[in-house]
């Protein structure tokens, strides 16, 4: 969400370049296409923004906006595409995380050894008693496209 916070405020500083010219200004291409994108995906919680997303649409073409909903023109901001993403976490991750939260309270936990093997790492690791910051530091290590929410 702060994302798209910052693409309005950056919006709204910009609205008399917006009002002026008909075509797309190259430096809000990312803002408008990233908070067009996020409309629908959101909309239950900020309904503001999808009247936003509706009026840049009308403002540069239905066309565009469809476009921008399916990133074909490739200027919607990566970072929020994969906060906003419906796929689950690696399960590597999410079993990196259960460790340390077991850790933190005390509550004895047993990771999941299929996972635990399949990441190369066993329960026994040092990585696996390590502190939170090796444990959470190690899984995003080995998960590629993790990202801390």
């Amino acid at each position: 969400m702060e994302i798209l916070e910052l693409y309005c405020d950056l919006l709204l500083a910009r609205f008399g370049l917006i009002q002026s010219m008909k075509e797309l200004d190259s430096g809000l291409a990312e803002s408008v296409s990233t908070l067009i994108w996020a409309a629908p995906r959101l909309q239950s919680e900020v309904a503001e923004l999808k009247i936003v997303a509706d009026q840049l649409c009308a403002k540069y073409s239905k066309e565009y906006g469809k476009l921008c909903r399916t990133n074909q023109i490739g200027t919607v901001n990566d970072r929020l595409m994969h906060k906003l993403s419906v796929e689950a976490p690696p399960k590597i991750l999410v079993e990196r995380y259960l460790i340390e939260i077991a850790k933190n309270y005390n509550v004895p936990y047993e990771p999941d050894s299929v996972v635990m093997v399949t990441d190369g790492f066993t329960c026994s690791s040092s990585v696996a008693r390590g502190s939170p910051v090796q444990i959470l530091g190690a899984a995003l290590h080995t998960t590629h496209q993790a990202r801390l929410w």
